[in-house]
């Protein structure tokens, strides 16, 4: 990913130019694909690379939530599950995708926090916050 402009946050990714926000001195680029939609002959098999877009695409909010067996609000009632799982709960086909957060201005030198959800098919999310 190269270093946004200040003025305009928008980089360009493997997939083409993405449009972020920034607030409170944090470069934000939310839900950027980093890999084709797992569906019909992609269904269980290797990632492939996402195809790409025209234009600039939007990274400005969280992406759709990877299948899991049920909504999580029905999985235990009762039980306040809410900060085990991403809010709102949005199934779609389009999940593959990856959250950046960069200080504001760009820097070098930083070290880099990466979440990789694993859920288990059951909970949680790419937007879930770190506990």
């Amino acid at each position: 990913m190269n270093a946004p402009s200040l003025g305009t946050p928008v980089t360009k990714v493997s997939g083409g130019l993405i449009r972020g926000a920034i607030a409170d001195g944090v470069i934000r680029f939310l839900s950027i694909p980093y890999a084709a939609n797992p569906v019909g002959e992609l269904r269980f098999r290797s990632p492939r690379p996402h195809p790409g877009w025209e234009g600039v695409r939007d990274a400005l909010t969280p992406g759709p939530s990877a299948p899991q067996h049920t909504p999580p609000t029905s999985r235990l009632p009762g039980l306040d599950l809410g900060p085990l799982f991403a809010e709102p709960w949005a199934p779609d086909r389009d999940y593959l995708t990856v959250n950046v957060w960069a200080p504001a201005p760009p820097a070098t030198g930083l070290p880099v926090m990466v979440f990789i959800h694993g859920g288990a098919f059951l909970l949680g999310g790419e937007g879930q916050p770190a506990l």
